[in-house]
């Protein structure tokens, strides 16, 4: 197991041990230039959930999503942060498979988790299986070897686990296996297969089932006293697609195994239970909506249900719109919420006073911007998660005193790449939609906004519909506001009728009137824009996934605005939907007064696909082939209306394999870079034609990229005063932005430095050489002078780092024509000192490049000058005269050291 996980034992002891001691304070260096954005940096973030503190306070256990390049997709790992002032962080599993979901037994004494690794001893299993470590030290061991994996579990004690899990396969499934039949029945309802409540005892490995219920238990939740658990259980095989036959919920005793159901009214829809910690009773939220049939969105609020008299009530929150998706946490004295408030959250500390609570804001430093918070259940410890849409998300430990919250120190840190990235500004904006109703929205301004100019505006437009933009940050591959911003548009987030987070009536007030409300919303937040003076009125796209595709589609059909479409898992045709979409039926008959049958005119009349004759806008079309929210086939509508009526451009990429929401890391990354070609064609107007027989660095593609460097008369360089000097790229080293020369300093530059110095016809283009520190010194104090810029040889650091990524270049091994051992090296070496008109340099540009900016002669021709940490000079990197070897250091003769320069961003005085 050692190579399946990394948990060191007496390591994890000997880090818990050391994580007490006291830490160095680090020096903090100034902050690095600001880098542009590219693909990789929105696909390839870090994100952290399922936080757990310990019993004692002093741990939390987390979840780390990274991507996984080997997998093509993401796994995620479990993470240990000692909570202190100064935290300590361990990685506590690795691997190609991820882990999930951890939970600290109640002693505090043993970690159990689900892991979807395999188990090499166990055959015949599938799902999720529960592991387990004892704290600190141990590796974990896989304890349930279950045909279907466990759903869900918790600690009854130290040696007992309660779990949610499937009964093995029956003897029609065996035989059916057997057949190798892959076929199956639709909606079988007569074999849905139970799954029940079970009882793992630790010491005796034994497996004791707790129910015997013939229907599907979904969820679980148990009390603190571990008497008491709710379960609900899902009736029917169909309650997804069209919410006919509700789930039933059930209070078992654990302790008489006496089950006994609760709210029996269908139309009551609780969510959300969380145990009071005086297991007198429990919280839970009841979705508010004017349609309990098909269950259409409404507003959450919050309920009590007493165990004694089993008789619940509403809790009065005083808001109106009730509680947000990010829900609440229970206290001693009460809870603490997250109200709906549109763009941020409200939250609110309750306190019970007998049947009524009262209540106070939460106030603090992170308050108006909290995302995630996680509570100790008994201490005042809190570990919250804080962003704004301009700000990446990161984890803080705090402490919650009543209602003020005291952040003591970040606790994670996520997503470094993103630290130097330039940030778009951000604020909430509000203007008047349809209905004469306020709408928000979240505005991104251009990376290189003046005031005054006009700019580009594209819509990113949020699915759902019932979902919501917040003033926190979300860049992925579906919308990536920075990639666009860096492209110099406005972007706009804005959450339109039928949006969560505003209250019932806002989210239900699309109902039957899909469209209607929220194309003016999104029409009127454009005039709202163009009257500031922000945006060009006929320069606006829009784009978005599901139902924001589902928008960008109405836009671009039923309006005159929209200039330029990216279209991602949308539909067209309302009609088809009803019968292909997981949950079609109960969607359609809730937002298209009922089935299509009987409002077939209006299904016509709210199907884009049926007034496309005259929609001219380029259009790009993504969609997964496995899809069944929005059917793959709703793609292919679409594409194939538009490339027949041919008015609009268009293009269909296909992802196959891919359900809903795009998994893989390659099908993201083609996603974006597809869409923002397509909008640098048709709507930036910046897309330069691209050869797709032209492989990127080839000896071709660089013979082509050098047309374009700068040249006088044959030599590389460019003229300031008349004087030829070195063309210096940006790149990146060492986690800093560096200008650093193309090329080592030619012998035509060293010229215009020295007039004195004479060189071999034709030979301008080599490097200078056989220079003293303290002439390359000179040399750029030179060129600072003379440009008014500020120009400095490289630091040791700098070219080493640069060297690295070298893979050929000019030395000795190429003059032999072979890989030199020492020995060889050193009689060559002799010869060529024999020889003194030998010379091995070749011009600056003869090896291929280093690189992306394409940076020549890292890989030998000269060694160069650089200063190292005394300020004292330092020839680094090989020579022509020097072999590859790495094992031996060279001191290269002054014949074969020349120098690069390096520009800095400030001016000379």
């Amino acid at each position: 197991m050692r190579k399946t996980f990394f948990i060191l034992g007496v390591g994890l002891v000997l880090f818990i041990f050391l994580s007490l001691l006291p830490e160095d304070i680090a020096a903090s260096s100034s902050l690095p230039d600001q880098k542009p954005w590219q693909v990789d940096d929105v696909i390839l973030q870090e994100n952290a959930s399922g936080l757990a503190i310990s019993p004692d306070g002093n741990w939390v256990i987390w979840v780390k999503s990274i991507p996984h390049q080997k997998k093509d997709g993401r796994v995620s790992h479990l993470f240990l942060t000692r909570l202190a002032e100064k935290p300590t962080t361990i990685q506590l599993t690795r691997g190609d498979e991820s882990e999930f979901s951890p939970r600290w037994s109640p002693s505090g004494e043993k970690v159990a988790f689900l892991s979807s690794r395999k188990i090499p001893e166990a055959k015949d299993i599938s799902g999720s299986q529960l592991w387990l470590f004892e704290f600190p030290g141990g590796e974990p061991q896989p304890i349930t070897r279950l045909p279907f994996g466990v759903r869900s579990f918790e600690w009854l004690d130290e040696n007992r686990l309660l779990l949610v899990a499937r009964e093995k396969r029956t003897l029609r499934e065996e035989e059916k296996k057997k057949r190798k039949d892959t076929a199956y029945v639709v909606e079988d309802q007569e074999h849905m297969p139970p799954f029940r409540l079970f009882i793992l005892n630790l010491k005796t490995n034994q497996l004791e089932r707790l129910t015997t219920n013939k229907d599907q238990i979904t969820s679980l939740a148990l009390s603190f006293d571990k008497k008491w658990v709710i379960t609900r259980h899902n009736q029917s095989v169909r309650y997804g697609v069209d919410k006919k036959i509700k789930p039933k919920f059930f209070l078992l005793n654990l302790e008489t195994r006496k089950s006994e159901e609760i709210f029996p009214d269908p139309r009551f829809k609780p969510n959300m239970f969380a145990w009071d910690l005086n297991n007198q009773g429990f919280y839970f939220s009841v979705t508010r909506t004017s349609d309990y049939v098909h269950e259409g969105p409404g507003a959450d609020f919050l309920y009590y249900f007493d165990l004694k008299t089993r008789k619940y009530h509403e809790i009065n929150l005083d808001w109106d719109w009730g509680l947000f998706y990010l829900g609440f946490q229970v206290r001693p004295d009460g809870f603490v919420a997250s109200l709906a408030n549109g763009a941020r959250p409200k939250w609110r500390r309750y306190y019970r006073q007998g049947t009524n609570f009262s209540y106070e804001d939460l106030e603090g430093k992170h308050a108006a911007n909290l995302y995630r918070l996680v509570l100790h259940r008994t201490k005042d410890l809190a570990v919250y998660q804080f962003s704004t849409a301009s700000t990446p998300p990161q984890w803080y430990f705090g402490r919650l005193e009543r209602n003020q919250l005291h952040p003591v120190t970040q606790l994670i840190e996520l997503n470094s790449h993103l630290k130097n990235k330039k940030m778009a500004r951000t604020e909430v904006i509000r203007w008047v939609g349809a209905l004469n109703e306020e709408i928000e929205g979240l505005l991104y301004y251009p990376h290189d906004y003046q005031p005054g100019q006009r700019y580009p505006l594209i819509l990113m437009i949020h699915g759902g519909p019932t979902g919501v933009d917040m003033d926190a940050f979300r860049e992925s591959w579906a919308a990536y506001p920075n990639l666009m911003a860096q492209r110099g548009a406005f972007v706009l987030r804005p959450n339109y009728h039928g949006s969560g987070g505003y209250g019932q009536k806002f989210a239900e007030s699309i109902k039957g009137h899909y469209y209607e409300y929220e194309l003016p919303d999104m029409l009127k937040g454009i005039d709202y824009l163009v009257k500031k003076g922000f945006v060009d009125p006929d320069k606006v796209a829009a784009m978005g996934w599901s139902n924001g595709g589902i928008l960008t589609v109405a836009l671009s059909v039923w309006t005159k605005r929209i200039k330029t479409a990216g279209v991602g898992a949308a539909d067209v045709n309302w009609i088809s939907d009803y019968g292909n979409c997981a949950f079609g039926v109960s969607f359609d008959n809730y937002y298209f007064k009922g089935p299509f049958w009987e409002h077939l005119d209006h299904y016509i009349e709210k199907s884009p696909l049926f007034h496309l004759q005259h929609m001219k806008v380029p259009t790009i079309i993504f969609h997964g082939t496995e899809d069944t929210n929005v059917p793959y086939e709703q793609g292919w509508e679409y594409y194939r209306a538009l490339q027949q009526i041919g008015l609009a451009p268009v293009r269909f990429i296909v992802f196959p394999g891919e359900p809903h929401g795009l998994r893989k890391l390659s099908h993201q990354r083609r996603k974006i870079t597809e869409e923002l070609a397509w909008f640098d064609k048709y709507f930036f107007k910046t897309l330069q034609p691209q050869n797709e027989s032209l492989k990127k660095n080839s000896p071709l593609d660089i013979a082509l990229k050098k047309l374009a460097f700068s040249r006088v008369n044959g030599a590389f360089g460019r003229l300031v005063k008349k004087k030829l000097i070195p063309e210096t790229v940006q790149v990146e080293v060492n986690g800093q932005s560096l200008e650093i020369g193309r090329f080592e300093v030619t012998r035509a530059q060293w010229a215009a430095f020295e007039p004195s110095y004479h060189f071999t016809p034709g030979t301008a283009n080599l490097p200078v050489s056989g220079l003293s520190f303290a002439q390359a010194q000179e040399y750029v104090r030179w060129l600072s002078r003379l440009t008014g810029e500020k120009y400095r040889l490289p630091r040791v650091d700098e070219l080493e780092a640069l060297a690295k990524k070298a893979k050929t270049g000019n030395t000795l091994d190429y003059w032999a024509g072979y890989t030199l051992n020492y020995d060889d090296a050193r009689q060559l070496q002799q010869l060529v000192e024999k020889k003194e008109k030998l010379n091995l340099l070749l011009p600056v540009d003869y090896f291929s490049p280093t690189g992306e900016k394409l940076i020549f002669g890292l890989g030998g021709n000269v060694a160069e000058w650089a200063v190292n940490e005394r300020g004292q000079g330092q020839a680094v990197g090989r020579c022509a005269w020097a072999p590859e070897d790495k094992k031996t250091k060279y001191t290269p003769p002054l014949a074969y050291t020349g120098l690069r320069v390096v520009k800095e961003k400030n001016k000379t005085n």
